[in-house]
Formats: C-alpha cells, sequence, structure tokens
C-alpha cells in the first residue's frame, strides 16, 4: 500500500522529481518506505527511476537504513510493473525488488 507524488519539470533532458511512501507487508518484515527519486520518461510505457531510500521496520521504530534503488517501470493500461534493485541491509534483506501497482 502506498502513495505518490510526481513533479513534473517539463523539460526533455531534466527528470522528473517523485516522492513516494509505501508500506511492505512480506511473510518475515514490514517496514515503511520514504523515497525520494528521479524519473526519467524513456517513451510512453517506460520510465527510469533512481534516488534515495528511508526504510523503517514497522515493529522496531529505532530500526531504520538508508538505501539507493534505481529501476525501470512499464505501464500496461492501469497497472505499474516496477521492477529494482537496492542496496542489501539489515531491514530489507534483499538487493532485488519487484513491485505491482494499480493506478486509480
Amino acid at each position: 500500500m502506498g502513495a505518490r507524488y510526481a513533479y513534473f519539470l517539463g523539460d526533455r533532458f531534466v527528470p522528473d522529481l517523485m516522492a513516494q511512501a509505501d508500506a511492505v507487508f512480506t511473510r518475515r518484515k514490514h517496514y515503511v518506505s520514504a523515497q525520494l527519486m528521479m524519473s526519467y520518461p524513456l517513451d510512453g510505457s517506460t520510465t527510469l527511476m533512481g534516488g534515495r531510500v528511508l526504510v523503517i521496520d514497522a515493529f522496531e521504530p529505532h530500526g531504520h537504513q538508508w538505501d539507493w534503488i534505481g529501476g525501470v517501470e512499464f505501464s500496461v493500461g492501469r497497472m505499474r510493473i516496477f521492477a529494482g534493485l537496492r542496496n542489501p541491509g539489515p531491514i530489507t534483506g534483499a538487493s532485488k525488488e519487484v513491485r505491482l501497482a494499480y493506478v486509480f
């Protein structure tokens, strides 16, 4: 679950600014993630993204980590598919992620 706000700069050569916050629930980990990323659209359905992420453990508020994240997002109708890499840490553990989002 999450939310995203994008600030489109309107320049073809300057990436757009995007802020995103979400809660991620897996079998072993539950965390909240706040992301500040730059996004650059390659075409009408493909966007490159990269930036900095603050990850906070949902059950241990003092446990947090800073990550770098980079990836590509594809739009298929109202569905968005994000595939990315992040540096591994004590909370996220894995360095690869795939996210599916339905945009209403």
